[in-house]
């Protein structure tokens, strides 16, 4: 992105650029925390497995059941709730509770 910009000033004619940082830069957001995820259902959403106290088939596998955020990306902790919800909802599923 910034190669491109640089080329995009060239062609617009700019002599001087100044890039005061040598690596990328820039704020990347995660939205979280839409949906805590909790043992007490009177302060969480979903219970451990992701899924929705109020709404028996609807579960939740994205940053939104974490409670806090690092800076850290969220990516592999989100894909280790899937699972663990994906494995939930298979049992239930066998059990007939699903």
């Amino acid at each position: 992105m910034k190669e491109k910009a640089r080329e995009i000033l060239h062609v617009a004619g700019v002599r001087l650029v100044i890039d005061t940082y040598r690596v990328p830069s820039g704020f990347s957001s995660h939205e979280v925390g839409t949906v805590r995820m909790g043992k007490d259902r009177r302060t969480s959403v979903l219970n451990s497995c992701c899924q929705a106290r109020e709404v028996k088939n609807l579960f939740v596998v994205d940053g939104s059941c974490f409670t806090t955020f690092p800076e850290k990306n969220p990516t592999l902790t989100i894909m280790a709730l899937a699972v663990r919800a994906a494995r939930h909802m298979a049992a239930e599923a066998r059990k007939g509770n699903l």
